[in-house]
């Protein structure tokens, strides 16, 4: 999956015509903070846990090429990590990055079709909870400008490795959908802009481990909680709503 990546940026370079008003931009930013986390080690709950603050710097890069009036190409990088001030905690200090690239193509004034791939990876001191993920996705997005509306609709792929177990590792295909309405409230000098957005995504996890029965279906004279393993692969359905 890490491999795709730049596989994309090859295949939108193949169908962009680059003309000579080709524009360059770039930015940079650093993110930096200190947080108070409760359970630092993400100990069940059964497990002693331990709270302790922590600091975060995390510093991002982005470049943007426009090689023709309808196509745009977008790079970014990022890497950083966090540092916990308590030493019970230090195993889960954490050093991550990740990157992708990102190209849109105007069709119309009013459709763009696009297409992303990204990986991130973390990298825990005691590789407690630690992971790596990469993501491909299309989609296709209407816009009126008009009225400030605009809905967006998406296909994707994710691999999910948990370093720590390999049987929580998993592939999902994904199904995404976006509605945005731009709005202004108010008279005169005091109009505002917001805007009211809603997503939706769904994802179909398929995991390496296989299904466990709940205790409802253990076999009777069993413990009052119990978990049988099944010959049937796990599979789970994720839902996303956001308002």
């Amino acid at each position: 999956m890490i491999r795709l990546i730049p596989w994309l940026a090859f295949f939108a370079l193949l169908l962009i015509p680059i003309g000579a008003s080709a524009k360059f931009s770039y930015g940079f930013s650093i993110e930096t903070g200190i947080e108070l986390d409760s359970n630092a080690t993400r100990l069940t709950i059964d497990q002693p846990q331990v709270m302790a603050g922590l600091g975060r710097l995390v510093l991002n890069g982005r470049l943007g090429w426009t090689p023709a009036p309808n196509h745009a190409l977008s790079f970014w990088y990022g890497a950083g990590g966090k540092l916990f001030w308590d030493g019970d905690a230090d195993q889960a200090d954490e050093v991550l990055h990740y990157g992708g690239v990102g190209w849109s193509w105007a069709l119309s004034r009013a459709f763009v079709f696009s297409l992303q791939g990204y990986h991130y990876d973390s990298y825990q001191q005691g590789s407690i909870q630690d992971f790596r993920t990469a993501a491909a996705s299309t989609g296709l997005k209407w816009n009126r400008s008009s009225s400030g509306t605009s809905l967006a609709v998406g296909l994707g792929y994710r691999g999910f490795q948990y370093k720590p177990d390999d049987n929580y590792d998993f592939h999902s295909a994904k199904i995404t959908a976006n509605f945005l309405q731009k709005l202004t409230s108010g008279i005169r000098d005091t109009l505002v802009d917001w805007q009211l957005r809603a997503d939706y995504r769904l994802a179909w996890r398929m995991y390496r481990d296989y299904q466990l029965l709940p205790p409802t279906l253990c076999p009777e004279g069993g413990p009052p909680i119990c978990s049988m393993q099944t010959d049937i692969r796990r599979m789970d359905w994720n839902h996303l709503f956001r308002f």
